[in-house]
Formats: structure tokens, C-alpha cells, sequence
């Protein structure tokens, strides 16, 4: 049995368990915040589909964007010179989407022809630098 003291001390220190009621409040709470949805195997892939479609638009932005505008600011390239470039990057990307070439066929022409390498595949990861051999 516990003395009056020991009560008293036990009233003014901070309690470290939660009371029943509030431990059901912490599960309501937390069982609101849980959604539970039921989806169709056609609608998983439709939303899959929408993702990649969107992730497919930024890379090709960036892939035409940062080019041109890097050919255009240091390069001094006109209006004319940036469609040709752009109309060949379609041709490649067209070339890349038809499976007649791959990145690593890309890199190792770019490598062969030039010396420099795009793409360093280490531990089946690329790493984008630019690497003069």
C-alpha cells in the first residue's frame, strides 16, 4: 500500500501512460487520417500511365530545353541553327523510342568518335558527367 506522501508525489509528477480514454481518442484520430481505397487493376494502370506520361513531358523539356537555350546563350546560335539542332534531337529521340538505339549505344559512339563519355554505369547506376578520356 501506498503512503499519503508517496500519492501526493505521485499526483504532481508527469504522466507517463495515456488513460484509456485518450488512448481510444489517439486511434480514432489516427484511423481518420488512414484512407483506405479500392482501386481496379485499370485504374492503378491508367494512373501509372498518367505518371509516366508526365514524367516523360519534364525529361523531354529538360532534354530539348537546357540544350538550346545553352546553345543560344554561349554558343550564339540563331533561330535557324536551333531548329536544325532541335529537329535532329527529335530524329534521335524518335531513332531511341523505335529501340534502334539504346543510351549505352549512344554512349559508346560519343566515346569512340570523340572521347568523351556521357554516362559512367557504375553498380547499375549512371552517373551524368561529362568525362574527357
Amino acid at each position: 500500500m501506498r503512503t499519503h506522501t508517496e500519492k501526493a508525489i505521485q499526483r504532481h509528477l508527469p504522466r507517463t501512460e495515456m488513460s484509456r480514454a485518450e488512448r481510444r481518442r489517439l486511434e480514432r484520430d489516427n484511423s481518420k487520417s488512414q484512407k483506405t481505397y479500392t482501386l481496379t487493376q485499370a485504374q492503378i494502370d491508367q494512373m501509372k500511365k498518367e505518371v509516366s506520361m508526365e514524367s516523360t513531358k519534364k525529361a523531354f523539356l529538360m532534354m530539348m530545353g537546357f540544350p538550346l537555350l545553352t546553345l543560344r546563350d554561349k554558343f550564339g546560335f540563331g533561330k535557324a541553327r536551333l531548329n536544325r539542332f532541335m529537329s535532329h534531337m527529335l530524329d534521335m529521340y524518335e531513332a531511341y523510342e523505335m529501340d534502334y538505339v539504346d543510351l549505352d549505344d549512344l554512349n559508346d559512339t560519343i566515346m569512340k568518335e570523340t572521347g568523351v563519355t556521357l554516362i559512367k554505369k557504375r553498380e547499375g547506376k549512371y552517373s551524368w558527367k561529362a568525362i574527357i578520356v
